[in-house]
């Protein structure tokens, strides 16, 4: 089921079935951008996702303590408050996404493990989407088989702009499978 909620130019959508946050994920994402209404005129809109709860509580904290930028258009938000979080420094993998993770009922999620500068002010200009690590799990003969392919984004402190260094491994590994 999912609960839509409307008010004013925000609206808030809502999986009664969403879980409970891993540790670091993102618990909900901000959009904004221009709707298109039925008579032709664009109105802004701000669209709250609700990707899973805090701690039992069974809300995500959608307040600014709690929000970080991923461009000038899209904010997520943590459970933690952004100031508990260290910040990155060269080499610090600032993003993961957990692909189908056996602990988000086989669901992708992100992951904030640092905050980056440019995190914290809308940018004035869009930015570049990246992945700095993925997780894939696959059962195979009751076992899970885990491969990682990993991507680092790393925070350019000097210039307050955030430069991209790719660096790849792969990992495989076996763990028993518990149903």
């Amino acid at each position: 089921m999912v609960l839509t909620i409307a008010d004013g130019k925000d609206v808030f959508i809502t999986r009664s079935n969403s879980p409970i946050c891993p540790p670091l994920a993102v618990c909900g994402n901000v959009f904004e951008f221009d709707r298109m209404m039925d008579d032709g005129s664009v109105e802004p809109e701000r669209r709250h996702i609700t990707n899973c709860f805090c701690n039992n509580s069974r809300v995500c904290p959608f307040n600014r303590e709690n929000m970080i930028y991923q461009s000038r258009t899209q904010q997520e938000v943590l459970c933690e408050p952004v100031r508990d979080l260290p910040r990155c420094r060269p080499g610090m993998v600032a993003r993961r996404m957990y692909v189908d993770s056996m602990d988000f009922n086989d669901k992708s999620y992100y992951a904030i493990r640092c905050i980056c500068p440019l995190n914290l002010v809308p940018s004035s200009r869009p930015r570049r989407n990246t992945r700095n690590e993925e997780w894939t799990n696959a059962k195979k003969d009751g076992l899970d088989v885990i491969f990682r392919s990993r991507r680092r984004k790393e925070c350019d402190h000097s210039s307050n702009i955030a430069s991209f260094k790719t660096l790849l491994a792969t990992d495989f590994h076996l763990s028993p499978y518990i149903a």
